[in-house]
């Protein structure tokens, strides 16, 4: 059995957009704009991209999810409660192929860049310990979401969730150049709550009651950091 690190996921190639269909609590959807790159002060100019993040001996890297990952997230994800806790209302148990085929058509794709979806990787061993999304791209609004954290069971404890979502908020603002970048989680996954806020996102609030499970009800916090809010934590 997997334990989730968070409620989000991202959808996308090596530098290539992905287009995903969220669920109801992921809006906006929108074509990339060029904006002007920034370069971090006394740092010289942005590298092009970056996924890997180091953490104590460990290091992760986000690479494409494709349908040769299918069978493996459908193994870990092998509860309703679990699905529920990772997806949302978006998918019905159990999780199948076709369901992840749909979910992945049109994603990772740059040229039109609404929703990348990854898998994060241990460069080491090549073993993949969890999967992430980005989508809800907005153009006006230079806004995205990420959703669908999960960092599998036994792959704990190592940073994979922080090293996972600071490397999709390098790609939300240093390549798509998006201005803020939010998610959802339960209230009650407490943990997840912990390793954004050491990413830096921020509590904007509480959706009470948005999802019901088991006749118990359950709250969606709100949490989003933004740009320049991201560029003070690198120039530190």
């Amino acid at each position: 059995m997997t334990k989730l690190d968070g409620n989000l996921i991202i959808k996308a190639q090596h530098l290539q957009p992905v287009t995903l269909r969220l669920s109801s609590l992921v809006a906006g959807s929108a074509r990339h704009t060029h904006y002007p790159k920034r370069a971090v002060p006394g740092r010289g100019p942005l590298p092009r991209t970056t996924f890997t993040k180091r953490f104590p001996n460990h290091m992760i890297k986000l690479e494409p999810f494709t349908p040769a990952d299918f069978a493996q997230l459908i193994a870990w994800v092998d509860t309703e409660r679990l699905l529920y806790e990772w997806s949302g209302s978006l998918f019905s148990f159990p999780l199948t192929p076709g369901a992840l085929a749909w979910y992945l058509d049109g994603a990772n794709d740059f040229a039109n860049p609404e929703v990348f979806i990854y898998k994060a990787v241990e460069a080491e061993t090549g073993r993949t310990v969890g999967h992430i999304s980005l989508g809800g791209i907005s153009e006006r609004n230079r806004s995205g979401r990420i959703s669908r954290v999960l960092v599998a069971e036994g792959h704990q404890g190592h940073g994979y969730c922080a090293q996972m979502v600071r490397a999709l908020l390098r790609i939300g603002f240093e390549q798509l150049h998006l201005h803020r970048i939010d998610l959802g989680v339960y209230d009650f996954n407490e943990a997840a709550i912990r390793c954004y806020k050491r990413c830096g996102l921020r509590v904007d609030g509480v959706m009470r009651d948005v999802l019901r499970h088991d006749d118990h009800y359950w709250s969606l916090v709100e949490m989003s950091i933004l740009e320049d809010e991201w560029w003070a934590q690198q120039a530190g």
